[in-house]
This record gives C-alpha cells, structure tokens and sequence, in this order.
C-alpha cells in the first residue's frame, strides 16, 4: 500500500505524475512566485488550489498556491482572466497582505509544461460564478 508522496501521486491522475506538475512551476505559488517547497514536503495537496471541488485530481484542475490565494480564490477575492491575469477585489480579502505579496506583472505563472495549464472554462465558471455575469 503507498504512503506519504506515492499516495499523493496516485491520487493524481494525468500524464504526469504529481512532482512534475509542481517542477513544472518550480515548486511555487502561480500567484505570487513565493516558495511552496515546505509545504509540498508536509502535504504536497495542502499546496494546490482546486479549481472544482468536486471530481478527480487532475492536472488542469488544480493550481500551486500558498494558502492566502487559495482563500482568496475560493472567497471570490481573487479571480482568473481569461488571459490568465489576476482580477483581485480587496473588499473581500482575509488576508490583506496577500496584495503585496501577488507577481507584479498580476499575472498567473504558467507552468512550463502546457500539459499542465489550468482549465480555461473552469476559470470563466468561476469568474462567472462570482461576477454574477
């Protein structure tokens, strides 16, 4: 029976396994560049943002993310574009520091392996969801 890392792994369904989606963003967070080295090491899952709550891990339904975005995220906070630029709302935000924290350009990194991308009608789902449009 797997444990630790393999379990993870075998959890994550796709072409690739579950370290190389996190080499493929060189181990750190899409939204602000910040490390996520530890907590891949704790809990390799702790350190993905599910764009759908529901359904399968895949490679295109999840996100590196540190803890602050994936809150954000899920609060409505902080959205995708559709050129995968950041759409942020401040009014909503737990976590305030997280302003500063995001990649100045306020654009997502994008994995090097485009295998890995995340899933554009997941994002417009949730922009829609939250914008109400």
């Amino acid at each position: 029976m797997p444990s630790g890392f393999d379990e993870d792994q075998s959890k994550f369904t796709g072409a690739l396994a579950l370290g190389e989606f996190f080499a493929s963003y060189g181990y750190a967070c899409a939204f602000t560049g910040e490390s996520l080295r530890e907590a891949i090491d704790t809990d390799p899952l702790s350190a993905l943002l599910r764009l759908s709550p529901f359904g399968e891990l895949r490679a295109d339904l999840v996100i590196p993310a540190c803890s602050a975005a994936q809150a954000a995220f899920h609060d409505g906070a902080l959205l995708i574009g559709p050129q995968f630029n950041l759409i942020l709302n401040p009014v909503l935000l737990r976590e305030v520091t997280l302003i500063a924290r995001l990649r100045t350009d306020f654009c997502l990194r994008l994995p090097d392996n485009p295998d890995f991308q995340p899933n554009q009608l997941v994002l417009r789902d949730h922009r829609l969801a939250v914008l109400g449009e």
